[in-house]
């Protein structure tokens, strides 16, 4: 950036910005390696308005949300907008299509789930044979690992297999949030925690 110096005291000079603050900046001059501050106009972001469809488990929720406009927005990844944490599943263009990303001028309607709630994960708990299911709800933060040990309503287990968003793994951890399903195995091994279940 150019900026006058008030050492050189000739038409503006080139500067390194070392911190900024509001519409106040910290510069070097890269000439004579003055340090000053400046100060500069700040520009009024523009914003959008999008209608936005968030899944919060069984109940989904329509929200009209403000999203800086040249703020790009890929399908998959997280957001915190208006104090919702988000994870966006789809985007819709203006031309009504499905796209993998997109300037957040350029979006009709955002699908996505809310990241504020614990993660709901499928656990199928085998014991001689038979096989039950339960829904389990855990912080996404929270790491479950193949051979690790859990409580389960009444029900001690250890889990030998994970499905992932992105497959199926047989050793190692993973966090809560990008578990789709859990298999174990009944054990009288001492669990690491227990999880809270759902009907």
């Amino acid at each position: 950036m150019f900026y006058p110096c008030p050492n050189c005291k000739t038409s503006p000079t080139p500067h390194t910005t070392l911190r900024e603050r509001g519409n106040m900046a910290l510069v070097r001059c890269q000439r004579c390696g003055t340090t000053h501050k400046v100060y500069h106009k700040e520009e009024k972001k523009r914003e959008v308005l999008i209608p936005t469809l968030i899944h919060k488990h069984e109940v989904t929720e329509k929200k009209t949300l403000r999203y800086p406009a040249n703020l790009v927005l890929n399908a998959g990844k997280t957001y915190s907008v208006e104090g919702e944490n988000l994870r966006i599943t789809k985007i819709e263009n203006l031309e009504k299509k499905f796209v993998e990303r997109s300037e957040a001028g350029n979006i009709s309607r955002v699908y996505a789930v809310s990241l504020d709630l614990p993660a709901r994960i499928k656990v199928n708990i085998s014991e001689m044979g038979k096989t039950a299911s339960y829904r389990a709800e855990v912080p996404r933060d929270q790491e479950l690992g193949v051979g690790q040990v859990w409580g389960l309503k009444d029900v001690n287990f250890e889990i030998k297999a994970i499905r992932t968003t992105s497959g199926v793994i047989k050793k190692g951890f993973v966090k809560a949030d990008e578990i789709r399903v859990v298999q174990g195995v009944v054990t009288k091994k001492r669990p690491v925690g227990v999880l809270f279940w759902r009907r």
